[in-house]
This record gives C-alpha cells, structure tokens and sequence, in this order.
C-alpha cells in the first residue's frame, strides 16, 4: 500500500532529519499493513502520541 506518512511529515510536526525518522516511519508501515492505523490522520496522532520528537528511538519503542 501506498505510505500513510514521509518523512516530511515527520518534520512538519517536528522531528529532526536523520536515521530515526526511518524507525519511526518503519513502525508506522508495520503498523498499516497489520490493519492498525488506516488513514494519514490517524498514522499521525499515532507518532505525536508514541515519540516524542527530541528522545531517541530505543526510548520510546520500550514505553509502547
């Protein structure tokens, strides 16, 4: 399927350029073709509410 979300999406809410956008983007796919987040809106509120743009990835990944 088409990517719910870029990594210019990611920047836009505020997320710095570098490899951990391709993590977050990663689970974010991961996510959709399990049927779990079905829309852009949705693949968002899901990174706002899951990473916070200044943590490092390992981080968030052990709180979900």
């Amino acid at each position: 399927p088409e990517p719910l979300l870029m990594g210019r999406d990611l920047l836009a809410i505020g997320h710095k350029p570098g490899p951990r956008l391709g993590g977050i983007l990663n689970e974010v796919k991961r996510r959709q073709i399990a049927g779990e987040l079905k829309g852009r809106e949705e693949a968002i509120q899901f990174v706002q509410e899951t990473y916070s743009p200044d943590a490092p990835l390992g981080r968030e990944q052990e709180e979900v």
